[in-house]
């Protein structure tokens, strides 16, 4: 993994905003994604950060970002055997869905991370692209799939630009549902046995991918 690269990536899908707000779900959140309420900002800053009301500055938002990552890549690399022999862009697909479902949620993903197993990029990108997840996420999705199809780095494109819970700068919105190009399905689960919605995949129960 390369953080700056993945951070590129994750800030294209989440969006950036320095000003607590809440997401869709109602969900107060700030930064890259960071539910506050699930997952308090306050130790990490080493200060209190009130909702409503709270700001942090672009470097705090980058701490909290970068701690995020480390989180969800050591659940990717606990869950998932095969994840250390991926090229890089083909595991920052898996952080970066991880970011956005929870790790549970990419867990559920049973067909798609069996062909990741057996090397099977092609048929993963398929599994991903035909999921209830796909059609909320929209272009992250397709973006992703292309990483897994094509083995190629972000390409740096954001998701359109959502208000009213969605992110500010490039995508969708961090904690209301993560999803960069579209509407979303959980609120960021930073917690890496935490829980994310099921993306309802083809097939969700097939096989073990360890």
């Amino acid at each position: 993994m390369n953080k700056a690269k993945m951070r590129e990536q994750l800030i294209a899908h989440e969006g950036l905003r320095l000003e607590a707000y809440r997401d869709h779900l109602g969900n107060w959140t700030i930064g890259v994604g960071r539910n506050m309420q699930a997952n308090p900002v306050d130790r990490e800053l080493g200060r209190h950060v009130p909702y409503p009301g709270g700001r942090i500055t672009n470097n705090e938002a980058m701490i909290l970002l970068n701690n995020d990552i480390d989180r969800f890549a050591r659940a990717v690399q606990q869950n998932l055997s095969f994840y250390p022999r991926l090229s890089e862009p083909r595991q920052h697909v898996l952080i970066d869905m991880a970011f956005n479902l929870g790790i549970s949620g990419l867990l559920s993903f049973r067909k798609m991370l069996q062909a990741v197993r057996d090397g099977n990029y092609g048929r993963a990108a398929d599994e991903m692209l035909n999921s209830d997840w796909a059609n909320q996420v929209g272009r992250r999705a397709r973006t992703l799939a292309d990483m897994m199809r094509n083995n190629h780095s972000f390409d740096g494109i954001a998701g359109p630009v959502t208000t009213g819970g969605g992110g500010s700068t490039g995508g969708g919105t961090g904690g209301g549902g993560n999803s960069g190009g579209g509407g979303s399905t959980d609120p960021r689960d930073t917690d890496p046995g935490g829980g994310g919605p099921d993306p309802r995949d083809t097939d969700p129960g097939g096989g073990s991918w360890r």
